[in-house]
């Protein structure tokens, strides 16, 4: 499955995601530092994507024992754990 499958995939099912792997795209404006670090809950970790999208996860996670994400992880080809952000577009951080 390519990244724009995988993220149509989760586009799709965002709302059905268990609230701790909870994965939500943004794509029209970059969100707050406030926000990014409400959302994942803590510090983040910017992980870039060959194909240019953003994915934002808690920097701490693993530390933090939080659930694995198996979508996040497929997607950025790590291990991700928790709640994470994918920007696409004009949401990107600069």
């Amino acid at each position: 499955m390519n990244t724009q499958e995988l993220l149509n995939v989760i586009k799709t099912n965002e709302d059905e995601l268990p609230i701790n792997v909870a994965i939500k795209v943004i794509e029209d404006k970059a969100p707050t530092l406030e926000y990014l670090q409400a959302w994942v809950g803590g510090l983040i970790e910017v992980v870039e994507l060959p194909s240019g999208e953003q994915v934002i996860v808690n920097e701490e996670g693993l530390l933090l024992s939080l659930a694995p994400n198996f979508l996040l992880s497929m997607l950025t080809g790590k291990n991700v754990v928790g709640k994470g952000l994918v920007l696409v577009g004009d949401a990107k951080l600069k």
